[in-house]
């Protein structure tokens, strides 16, 4: 019980100050049942010292010595965790669009000079935009959670606080590591900008008859305005879910709730997608031949089939069965490391 009190007060101080608090409280509950031994038994004691220190969330609050804010409390935590990750997210986007736009312009022109002027004045243009990004977004979560202060939106349903409701220590096997939900959201991020900014660079890259360096990408970009938003409702859902599993950082009943939801939209809005669309590029080969002015025709080149359509169907269902799968497999370990080791509280 002691264990779980320092973790509940310990687990809404900032990380630096976890170790020494924790010290500090334990010594001072340890004196605390040592002036009060006689005559009762240890669990007696501990009920008694450990009530009389109070609420968790309130002793957590003094340490921290918030009096007057503007964000406090309970909210203030996760404000910290939110925008830590929106504002990382924002930077890593406008960092891809800027490097994105060098990169792809350097080749593209006719001169070298050119080319190096063109990429550096898109990226700076791109760079330019991110501190305007940046306050918008800080702007944004801030204003959301100042609303929800002012208007006491419960986080998570919280009973009046006694002994018997202090926060289960997560089993070791249902934590979930931040660096793993970290890396989720910020690939979720680079993929999103590259397929909304640039589809026409995904595909292959060759020179033409004057030597330039050009695209011929592998989408069907006549149809990308209609499919990109299944696309766009697709990686947002596997956003949402690694931005949820960061937040709590454990597997529980939310956590495993949440990603069933966003498995199912994200699953649903892919199968529309491969199905419902004919997103790779039919003149992928003949576009490359015409460029290169080679042909493609040997017996085993993958190009010989792209000409009669089956590789562009194989294409769609390889990366549709890729993705489901990728998506129910993930889906199987939260819902399997849930039900396992989620409420299993103090076990090793």
């Amino acid at each position: 019980m002691i264990e779980r009190y320092l973790y509940d007060v310990v687990r809404r101080l900032p990380e630096n100050q976890r170790k020494d608090i924790e010290e500090e409280l334990r010594t001072l509950i340890e004196d605390m049942l040592e002036e009060r031994q006689e005559g009762k038994s240890r669990e007696e004691s501990i009920k008694e010292v450990l009530t009389e220190l109070g609420d968790p969330a309130k002793l957590a609050m003094k340490y921290r010595g918030e009096e007057a804010h503007l964000i406090g409390g309970e909210y203030y935590p996760l404000y910290c965790q939110i925008l830590k990750l929106v504002l990382i997210c924002v930077g890593v986007g406008v960092a891809i669009s800027a490097v994105v736009h060098l990169v792809v312009q350097l080749p593209m022109q006719s001169g070298v000079v050119d080319g190096v002027v063109d990429g550096f004045v898109d990226g700076f243009l791109s760079l330019a935009s991110l501190p305007g990004a940046l306050l918008e977004a800080f702007g944004f979560v801030t204003l959301v959670f100042f609303i929800m202060e002012r208007n006491q939106v419960k986080l998570q349903k919280r009973e009046p606080w006694s002994l018997d409701n202090l926060t289960q220590i997560p089993h070791k096997k249902a934590v979930i590591p931040k660096s793993d939900s970290i890396v989720g959201v910020l690939v979720g991020v680079f993929i999103m900008v590259i397929f909304i900014c640039l589809p026409e660079c995904i595909g292959a890259w060759c020179k033409n008859a004057d030597g330039e360096l050009v695209a011929v990408s592998i989408f069907n970009l006549s149809i990308w305005s209609k499919a990109l938003p299944f696309f766009i409702v697709s990686m947002s859902a596997g956003i949402v879910d690694d931005f949820v599993k960061l937040i709590i950082g454990c597997y529980n009943k939310t956590v495993m709730y949440v990603s069933i939801a966003c498995s199912l939209i994200s699953l649903a809005a892919m199968i529309i997608l491969f199905k419902g669309y004919e997103i790779f590029n039919v003149n992928f080969v003949e576009e490359l031949s015409s460029i290169t002015g080679e042909t493609f025709s040997e017996k085993y080149d993958i190009l010989t089939y792209w000409k009669t359509g089956i590789a562009g169907v194989a294409l769609s269902n390889f990366f549709l069965v890729l993705i489901g799968a990728m998506i129910l497999i993930d889906l199987a370990v939260t819902v399997y490391r849930t039900l396992r080791y989620g409420q299993r509280g103090n076990e090793k």
